[in-house]
């Protein structure tokens, strides 16, 4: 069970401030007189339970997570934690599309900032080798480098092309206050992940294509690419 709601009543009908401290758990100051607190608790969904300790079960990105993790496509980050609101970098980025992919081996591409045999060197050498993604010209990959929502639908658009996936792109395209700040060589792949479904606007009715993306926005656009996928005749 969560907590889905709570309220705090004052005898006259006021309603209580309150503040939350942690999941389940709220503070208020008492007012004069009696108060009345009424909660409302619901199941979790599917009576599954919390995998990290920092991926709320009701949160909008929840399912993607359990997802990712059960497909063996991504991690947390130790501690029982997944960072839902951590920067998703490129060296983890093309990690879970080479896991995506089962892991292929024959890449050869080296960086001179991605050691050998660290986690992602693998994952790194098959992206730039497939030509899904590069270096920065100066013999440098950028492991560490946070990606924007743009690099990631660039990325997962030459993937479908690798992989010979199709998405059905049967939504229209919302006219987005933003869309004239989406890169040049990035319009044709940010057009796709939209009219796939893959990737939706913010609040404010803007596409924040230069964005950082968060683990948590990844997670469920991958999700979506996973379930959505079929190979081209």
């Amino acid at each position: 069970m969560y907590l889905a709601q709570i309220q705090v009543v004052t005898a006259g009908g006021k309603t209580v401030e309150l503040t939350k401290v942690s999941e389940n758990c709220y503070t208020f100051v008492q007012p004069r007189g009696a108060v009345t607190v009424s909660a409302t608790f619901l199941p979790l969904s599917g009576g599954e339970e919390r995998i990290f300790s920092d991926v709320e079960s009701f949160a909008w990105y929840a399912e993607a997570v359990r997802f990712v993790v059960e497909q063996g496509i991504m991690q947390g980050i130790g501690g029982g934690l997944f960072d839902p609101n951590g920067v998703m970098n490129r060296s983890m980025l093309v990690t879970m599309l080479h896991r995506l992919a089962g892991e292929p081996g024959g890449g050869t591409a080296s960086f001179t900032d991605v050691s050998a045999g660290i986690w992602y060197s693998d994952a790194v050498a098959w992206a730039a080798s497939a030509e899904l993604t590069g270096g920065y010209g100066d013999g440098r990959f950028g492991p560490t480098d946070a990606v924007t929502r743009e690099q990631v639908a660039a990325l997962l658009f030459r993937y479908a092309q690798l992989q010979k996936l199709e998405l059905a792109a049967d939504q229209s395209v919302p006219d987005f206050s933003d869309t004239a700040s989406v890169s040049g060589w990035a319009k044709e792949a940010m057009d796709w992940a939209v009219r796939t479904g893959l990737l939706s606007g913010k609040n404010g009715g803007i596409l924040d294509p230069l964005g950082t993306a968060t683990r948590a926005e990844v997670v469920a656009i991958l999700m979506r690419f996973s379930q959505s996928t079929v190979e081209a005749e």
